[in-house]
């Protein structure tokens, strides 16, 4: 990767980030309305990785929990996809990419999935496991923000005129 391009990329990541962000959390609040959940359950369960129990609790404000889990899905969105546009660059793949950048994006979706809920949720916010209950809808989430990740990069790296598709 050239260290000029660093910037661009950084650019790119957080742009893409923000992108996929909005696309995971309409298909998350949708999902948890399909199921009979609260639009806000998704965000309180994220809220609570930085809150502790009480705030699971009747009297604590849900304006609170719920702005708190905005910022960090948010945060995290940006966070994932600048690591994800850098290996692309590291790999040397963004001056030429085709649509196998959109796989590439959901399967570091997925994987982003297995590492932040089955290991390290479980082993450092115990509350925010027992609190996500709807682990399927998050997996289809991140499936959704893989694909608009991808699909951003592929967007944002190529002139509409020359995207190739394989």
């Amino acid at each position: 990767m050239q260290l000029n391009r660093l910037p661009t990329l950084v650019v790119r990541g957080i742009a893409g980030g923000m992108a996929a962000g909005i696309v995971f959390a309409l298909v998350e609040t949708a999902l948890s309305v399909a199921i009979g959940d609260s639009a806000s359950r998704p965000f309180q369960a994220i809220g609570h990785i930085v809150l502790d129990r009480q705030s699971s609790s009747p009297g604590y404000p849900l304006s609170t929990v719920v702005a708190t889990g905005i910022g960090i899905h948010f945060l995290l969105s940006v966070l994932y996809a600048v690591i994800f546009v850098l290996l692309l660059g590291v790999t040397r793949q963004v001056g030429n990419l085709t649509s196998v950048v959109i796989a590439e994006g959901v399967l570091y979706a997925m994987a982003l999935w297995v590492i932040n809920f089955l290991v390290i949720a479980p082993a450092l916010f115990s509350a925010l496991a027992e609190l996500s209950d709807f682990s399927l809808s998050f997996t289809v989430a991140h499936a959704f923000y893989g694909l608009a990740l991808g699909g951003y990069v592929l967007a944002a790296t190529k002139p509409q005129a020359q995207v190739s598709v394989r």
